[in-house]
């Protein structure tokens, strides 16, 4: 999902699907505050305690600390090892914004 750069489709097709959701609800809570906000990335971060070391790749405490896809989404949003794309960011933020409604 995340080579193909479909972590964004699978997770809003999936996510009324209970366990086979990609996320959880706090994974999903962070990752609609992030989605609405990308800017404020650095907050959020510092929020959930996923501030990375200086010179550590990016998502390294959000990854081995917390164990957290979305934190380290998060993290590298901006770098060149970013895991959502713009479009992608744009997409889950518009799904959000109308309520996160049943897609097929």
């Amino acid at each position: 999902m995340i080579e193909s750069h479909t972590l964004a489709h699978e997770t809003i097709t999936r996510y009324h699907l209970g366990p086979q959701s990609v996320f959880d609800n706090r994974s999903m809570a962070l990752l609609e505050r992030f989605c609405r906000n990308p800017e404020d990335k650095d907050i959020i971060l510092q929020d959930h305690d996923m501030v990375d070391e200086v010179g550590d790749v990016p998502g390294k405490r959000a990854n081995e600390v917390h164990g957290d896809l979305v934190g380290v989404c998060v993290a590298r949003h901006g770098t060149g090892v970013q895991i959502l794309l713009d479009e992608e960011l744009e997409r889950l933020r518009e799904w959000f914004v109308v309520g996160k409604p049943r897609v097929s």
